[in-house]
């Protein structure tokens, strides 16, 4: 049985670290601490792992097909082009999460590293952006690619409403009402 010793404090922002106390015998079982991976603002020094997590989802992520590149996610960053969220495990970037506002807050991209899908990271993105967008009294869209069937099914799960579809781009509109 695990005794819950400390966890998270959402509203001031804390992380997602859940801390419990093993049984005595949990060694004997090769029970491992592991830490649940947070989101945050992305750095910008982890700009290289955002660009190998980019090229390694590129087929899913943008019609256009284009390998990213230091230069441009620079650019990107450093011209605030997006809203850049990342999910850390152990400190280092397994997703993110680019967010741009106009009239409305959109989830431009989400992606996770291979071993880290089935971990509720989407959902984590997900529940953070709805704070955002409530935060900013905006209506939450998503741009989900035609060929995308799995994240098509995942933002229509967390009550999405299919709204258009943007032939010219190959993508879906997705929206929530806040």
């Amino acid at each position: 049985m695990l005794e819950l010793v400390d966890s998270p404090d959402l509203k001031s922002g804390g992380d997602f670290s859940v801390w419990v106390r093993l049984p005595p015998w949990a060694h004997k079982e090769k029970y491992i601490y592991q830490k649940m991976p947070t989101i945050l603002k992305m750095k910008k020094k982890d700009l290289p792992r955002f660009i190998t997590l980019w090229n390694n989802e590129l087929l899913l992520l943008t019609s256009s097909r284009l390998k990213m590149t230091f230069k441009k996610a620079l650019r990107g960053f450093e011209n605030k082009m997006f809203d850049y969220w990342g999910a850390y495990y152990n400190n280092e970037l397994v997703g993110f999460m680019l967010l741009k506002q106009n009239k409305d807050l959109f989830i431009k991209h989400i992606a996770v590293e291979e071993k880290f899908r089935r971990e509720k990271l989407g959902t984590k993105f997900l529940k953070k952006a709805e704070k955002i967008a409530k935060k900013r009294r905006l209506n939450l869209k998503a741009e989900v690619l035609e060929k995308n069937k799995k994240t098509k099914e995942f933002f229509l799960k967390n009550n999405f409403k299919l709204t258009k579809l943007n032939h010219k781009e190959n993508q879906y509109i997705f929206e929530k009402k806040l």
